[in-house]
């Protein structure tokens, strides 16, 4: 007992201790105070207080990004900072590096120094949203009262020297042919025809402009359902820039001197937008400004000097080590400090529709720069077009940094990279980063490949030549996102990934896709119309042309299945590539599409046709622009929907309408439907058989055990029943209790079931039976409301869109048709009255239904494109003529010098 409460009184100090060597190491402190406080009650540690968490973090640097190396003969600045001079060649000295695993230490926190804002540190906080598919940029932006951010110019991060500008073509101007047709005088009857359509055309006008006045202005655009507005271009204005030229030419002269008052009153210096989309900007802010200035004779000086003002700002995002531009540009100071390249995933129309309004800003002005920026663009697309999956087309999507990255090198430094999750998308839109690359060949390093190695296969995708992989291999790889190159840890590493190439095909991306539609139109578009502004000084765009049109002709145009006999109409279709893809049949797809983005095909090939002499084309030309037509015909709106499938022939050879061949295209999974059903049928009969079984076994499972329970009472019963009759049995001579009565023996079957449970009314199979093709494709036009030859109403709203209007417009004109007046009014009737609103103008969401649901938008391209080409469709022709004017892609007349 004394040897117990002494093991007791043992495990008490030992617990002791061990608690007083566990404080002690806690706080660190081995002092007298410190053991006496042990024995005080309701103890509680001493802990030190945290200073105050300040709002600011001191963060390691970021490595600088090294300056391109100068000849001795030019006058640039020396930067200087850390880096260390070795020879010829600029070594970064390393900086610390964070990661993003979590520390146990406190972070180090002190007041941020005081300094002057200089960049988008102070630009409202804007909500993350993705870029459109289409990339062309619409943002909306909420503005503030707060102080912004404003732009300041620069220093260039790979200044140009003069000697290597690109300057505007010289020499005498080549005579062009006379576009527009030899129009006869009009009578009296059609002239009063033609102006009473003029003035309701003007009408529309004034009541969706006035509607813009009173709610929008001076926003980008009024909102025409709620009366309210958006900014989604930089919050500058857009539609009353756009608008300006349209004022002009339906002679609206006051309403045209009352917007510049407030064109005047513009800050292009600053947005509550981070970053500029550059096609937007160009071809709206700049392309207006410059039109206006132009239509009205140059009376306006303020007109230029914006324009100036403009695209002096625009300017820094062809500041690349390749010079092609940042196509969503960080403007603000902060972010113009550091050097950018192009994006790897930029949009081929954002990136190949600038010449037309940079080039006749640099006529205007004699500043060859501007016409310098767009120049190399077109240098690079020719030099590229013949190189590409399709020769003559460029794909939708495309890489424009001038970087390959080397795989190799990415993954031997994949260790430095760990915590690094963010991508280049992620921060930079378009997948557009701080630049890597200063000059091709400038900065060299023990790790830069040769040159034989720099070269790049252009004809293919990045690692095209690669072997057939497996599609988990190539999920993988493609799934493995690049990390953000501003956000590794050296130069040195930098520079080790970057191997120059020219314009590219998308990184990374499994479908090549060619086309004339949306992504891609205004590149096409404007080749012709170089050739025209520069008046054939430049035979480029005269090649790079016929170089296009050679392959849309052979490869794009198909005629589509129609039930009218006598229509000869055209569409664009669109081409996929998909190099890896298992199934031969997916590497190479045609997508027969009918879509508004490209029914400006017809004006261009018909003013390609007489710009370079291709008579045939202009029957091409009039069978597109009438496939539009058609569309806009078909749908029970009048209008025609943004995107849809239509079943092809099978040349371009009319082919007769045939019944069963639509109902073929509307039902093209026939067998597969059929045979899912029988599948799905034959699986679910499996399930119930298999359900069924296991209900019954465990039904008899139940029930024998129920049974066992009850015999094991019985036996229980038994027994106990039996002992009694034992103890109260006589005794016998041998002193053995005699047997009155005979033993019992329990029987293991009794009351076994010999009929098998009932299955639970729960479980069931009813077979599916697959509707019937008659069926199946009745049910398909009924409720996708298909008119006949479509198989798919893609899109079906109308965003009033001026791109069908556009090629009446240039067909009537070259032409002198008057049918073509006919076809455009309709369609002009059929426009407004679906889409008039109380105060302006609005989308239709579906065309396929007469309910006229609207959405709340009107983008400025109604006003300076949509009803300006309605116009002046019923104009004399010497308004806006063709062989004056070359008309951008929004519209805007630019002179053409004489």
């Amino acid at each position: 007992m004394f040897g117990m409460r002494r093991y007791r009184l043992f495990l008490v100090v030992a617990a002791l201790s061990a608690a007083t060597i566990y404080y002690l190491s806690r706080s660190g402190s081995w002092s007298l105070d410190d053991l006496e406080q042990l024995g005080q009650p309701n103890h509680r540690y001493d802990i030190p207080e945290r200073p105050p968490v300040q709002d600011h973090i001191v963060e390691a640097p970021q490595p600088r990004p090294v300056p391109p190396p100068v000849s001795q003969d030019e006058d640039v600045p020396a930067v200087e900072d850390a880096d260390t001079r070795v020879g010829e060649r600029i070594v970064p000295v390393p900086v610390p590096t964070t990661t993003s695993k979590t520390s146990t230490t406190t972070p180090v926190r002190s007041r941020p120094t005081p300094t002057r804002p200089t960049g988008d540190e102070v630009l409202p906080k804007q909500p993350v949203v993705e870029q459109p598919e289409e990339g062309y940029g619409r943002y909306e932006v909420t503005s503030s009262d707060s102080a912004k951010a404003r732009w300041k110019k620069p220093k260039a991060q790979y200044p140009l020297r003069a000697q290597d500008m690109i300057k505007l073509p010289s020499g005498a101007p080549q005579k062009l042919p006379k576009i527009q047709a030899a129009f006869s005088p009009e009578t009296a009857s059609s002239k009063q025809d033609r102006i009473n359509k003029l003035n309701v055309i003007k009408e529309s006008f004034r009541h969706a402009w006035n509607g813009y006045k009173t709610h929008g202005l001076p926003h980008d655009e009024v909102k025409p359902l709620s009366k309210s507005f958006a900014d989604p271009f930089m919050g500058w204005g857009a539609t009353l820039v756009d608008t300006l030229d349209t004022l002009w030419i339906m002679g609206l002269k006051q309403e045209f001197e009352d917007a510049l008052v407030e064109v005047e009153k513009i800050d292009f210096k600053t947005s509550p937008r981070p970053d500029i989309p550059l096609f937007e900007t160009v071809i709206r802010y700049l392309g207006g400004l410059l039109a206006a200035y132009d239509i009205s004779a140059s009376k306006y000086p303020m007109l230029l000097e914006k324009a100036e003002e403009l695209a002096d700002i625009l300017m820094g995002a062809f500041d690349t080590p390749n010079r092609m531009p940042v196509t969503f540009y960080h403007w603000a100071p902060s972010k113009m400090s550091e050097p950018h390249r192009a994006g790897s995933h930029v949009t081929m129309a954002e990136l190949g529709s600038l010449s037309v309004e940079m080039t006749r800003l640099a006529q205007i002005t004699g500043n060859h720069e501007y016409y310098d920026a767009v120049a190399r663009i077109v240098n690079e697309l020719e030099m590229w077009q013949s190189n590409t999956l399709m020769p003559g087309l460029w794909p939708l999507k495309l890489d424009a940094s001038g970087c390959k990255q080397a795989l190799k090198a990415s993954e031997k430094n994949a260790e430095d990279n760990k915590g690094m999750t963010e991508t280049a998308g992620d921060k930079y839109p378009n997948g557009e980063e701080p630049a890597i690359m200063l000059n091709a060949g400038s900065l060299k390093t023990h790790t830069e490949p040769d040159a034989d190695e720099d070269l790049v296969k252009r004809d293919m995708p990045l690692d095209d030549n690669d072997d057939e992989e497996d599609e988990e291999d190539e999920d993988l790889a493609t799934s493995s996102k690049r990390i953000s190159l501003s956000r590794q840890p050296s130069q040195k590493v930098l520079t080790e990934e970057c191997i120059p190439q020219g314009l590219a095909p998308e990184k990374d991306a499994k479908t090549h896709t060619y086309g004339i539609g949306g992504q891609a139109d205004s590149t096409y578009e404007y080749l012709p119309k170089m050739h025209a502004l520069l008046r054939g000084r430049n035979k480029q765009y005269e090649t790079m042309y016929l170089d296009s049109m050679t392959t849309i002709r052979n490869e794009l145009l198909f005629r589509p299945m129609v039930k009218e006999k006598d229509r000869r109409i055209l569409f664009a279709a669109r081409r996929e590539f998909r190099p890896k893809a298992k199934e031969v049949k997916k590497r190479e797809e045609t997508v027969y599409e009918v879509t508004h983005l490209s029914c400006f095909l017809g004006g261009m090939v018909g003013l390609g046709s007489k710009l370079f002499g291709i008579q045939d084309d202009l029957q091409l030309a009039t069978e597109l622009t009438d496939g539009c037509v058609w569309a806009y015909e078909s749908m029970p709106t009048g209008v025609m929907p943004e995107s849809a499938s239509v079943v092809p022939c099978p040349s371009l050879d009319v082919c007769v309408w045939n019944e069963t061949r639509w109902h073929e295209a509307l039902d093209p999974r026939r067998d597969e439907r059929f045979e899912a059903v029988r599948t799905w049928n034959k699986n679910q009969k499996a399930i119930y058989e298999k359900s069924k079984k296991q209900a019954m076994l465990e039904a008899t499972t139940d029930k024998d055990e129920a049974s066992t329970a009850e015999q094991r009472a019985d036996r229980t019963r038994i027994k106990n029943d039996d002992l009694n009759v034992k103890r109260d049995a006589p005794i016998t001579s041998a002193g053995k209790p005699s047997k009155t009565e005979p033993d019992l023996e329990f029987d293991e079957d009794i009351d076994a079931e010999t009929e098998p449970p009932p299955v639970s009314s729960a479980i069931s199979f009813t077979p599916k039976t697959a509707l019937s093709h008659e069926k199946y494709v009745r049910a398909r036009i009924q409720e996708e409301r298909l008119p006949p030859s479509y198989t798919k109403i893609v899109d079906p709203h109308y965003g009033l869109r001026p791109e069908a209007i556009e090629s009446v417009f240039h067909m009537y004109r070259i032409t002198g048709d008057e049918r073509w007046r006919k076809k455009g009014w309709q369609m002009f009737e059929a426009v407004q009255a679906a889409t008039q609103t109380e105060i302006a103008n609005a989308v239709v969401k579906d065309v396929t239904s007469v309910l006229g649901e609207l959405g709340d938008t009107m983008e400025s391209f109604w006003l300076a494109e949509t009803l300006k080409y309605f116009y002046l469709l019923f104009s004399e022709p010497e308004v806006v003529s063709l062989d004056e004017w070359v008309l951008n892609t929004e519209a805007h007349p630019m002179k053409v010098e004489k």
